[in-house]
């Protein structure tokens, strides 16, 4: 009798499943992040019936190394190059997330999307900082360095406020955390949605 009913619920399960993946939405996300790393992100969206989501995303970040010296100079280099050439510390990661999408308020254009999930973590600081011989020509850096990589698995937590403009395009504000065992980063980020972001 618990086989019969079990089968039976699972049946009403799946079609149920079927008549509500009617609402498929599909599309591209293309954003810019500050915080105490800043950069981008692009990212693929699918929601069902404006209840679920599924994400991936990839982001590259950066900011100043924190290891570099306070005297350091880029030189003319530096400058012709628009900062380009100077050591940074960066963290590309590659994020898989589920989510559940609320709407503010029935027919609202504003949706929150609360997406969460794991990141695969690349992270390169620069170290070693020398002193180089060559400072005096004012056209390179004055500091030679070293690059060291580790990779990291991280949890990533982003509630998206998605508002939609129509069929086909919106906007979204997410404030986002991304943490592993060495490494937080956390920030604000500001996208735009392309694709088929409502009926």
């Amino acid at each position: 009798m618990k086989k019969g009913t079990g089968i039976v619920l699972l049946f009403f399960c799946l079609t149920t499943w079927g008549q509500d993946t009617d609402k498929i939405f599909y599309y591209l996300n293309s954003s810019l992040s500050v915080g105490n790393f800043s950069g981008g992100q692009l990212g693929f969206n699918l929601g069902v019936n404006e209840r679920f989501s599924f994400h991936l995303e990839y982001s590259a970040l950066a900011r100043p190394a924190k290891e570099k010296p306070e005297n350091y100079s880029g030189g003319l280099l530096s400058i012709f190059a628009l900062g380009a050439t100077n050591p940074t510390d960066n963290v590309e990661s590659f994020r898989i997330l589920g989510g559940v999408f609320r709407s503010l308020r029935p027919g609202a254009k504003t949706r929150i999307n609360f997406k969460a999930g794991v990141s695969f973590i690349t992270k390169s600081e620069a170290f070693n900082f020398i002193k180089d011989p060559a400072e005096g020509l004012l056209l390179v850096p004055n500091y030679s360095w070293e690059n060291r990589k580790e990779n990291r698995v991280g949890i990533v937590l982003k509630p998206e406020f998605e508002t939609v403009f129509n069929h086909f395009a919106g906007l979204a504000v997410t404030p986002f955390l991304e943490i592993t065992s060495q490494t937080t980063v956390g920030g604000l980020s500001i996208g735009l949605l392309l694709g088929k972001v409502a009926e």
